[in-house]
């Protein structure tokens, strides 16, 4: 596999683990946990809340971050959540130094492509996570056990794939003006809202179906 390949593989495989199966899957286990922790809903979701929370906070730690490290170490740091809220964490640690890789490794060109494919790793993970629970049914632990050991793999496997060196000091430098561009905040604050939804949905969604709708865990 080309250099260039194999940046745009690793990333994919990260982008899967961390959106996907470090953040997602915790709604498909939550009714085992549930049941095996004794926890209430209001505590559940506190704790699924805190992934999101973390997501946002990862945003901006990366942004400010990323130009002092560069994107290898960053990018290897995020593969390693031990937690739901650190796997939060690294989803919001994993976009801004895996967009700053692609822009420093490939031609313009070849960029849009790369980065729509390392994208697509958020819908894998997703779908990955549904089949690894059927495969640990009522074995949350081990499925956490399993997302860590990927975690290390893919971690190594950053490292060699993403060029190291710090980028290019970019051209123009945002400032705070920048978030009060006529859109911007409307678009914010509906992102902000769509990301709460769906945190709601991606908690509870599993233990609304087994409780209310009666369905099995299949």
């Amino acid at each position: 596999m080309s250099g260039q390949g194999n940046l745009v593989a690793a990333a994919f495989a990260l982008t899967a683990l961390t959106y996907g199966l470090a953040r997602f899957a915790y709604g498909l286990m939550l009714p085992d946990i549930r049941v095996e922790l004794d926890l209430d809903a209001a505590t559940a979701g506190w704790i699924g809340g805190s992934a999101f929370a973390a997501y946002c906070l990862g945003i901006g730690a990366s942004l400010v971050a990323g130009r002092r490290f560069g994107p290898r170490p960053l990018t290897v740091v995020t593969s390693l959540a031990l937690a739901i809220a650190l796997g939060g964490l690294s989803t919001g640690l994993t976009s801004p130094p895996l967009a700053t890789a692609v822009a420093h490794a490939l031609p313009e060109a070849a960029r849009p492509r790369a980065n729509g494919a390392i994208n697509a790793g958020t819908a894998a993970g997703i779908i990955l996570s549904g089949l690894a629970v059927l495969l640990f049914a009522g074995s949350w632990r081990g499925l956490y056990l399993v997302f860590a050991t990927l975690g290390v793999l893919t971690s190594l496997w950053l490292w060699r794939a993403i060029p190291g060196g710090r980028p290019p000091a970019p051209t123009q430098v945002a400032s705070g003006k920048t978030l009060l561009r006529r859109g911007l905040v409307p678009l914010g604050i509906a992102a902000l809202l769509a990301g709460a939804a769906s945190t709601a949905v991606w908690t509870f969604g599993a233990d609304i179906l087994r409780g209310d709708a009666r369905l099995d865990d299949r």
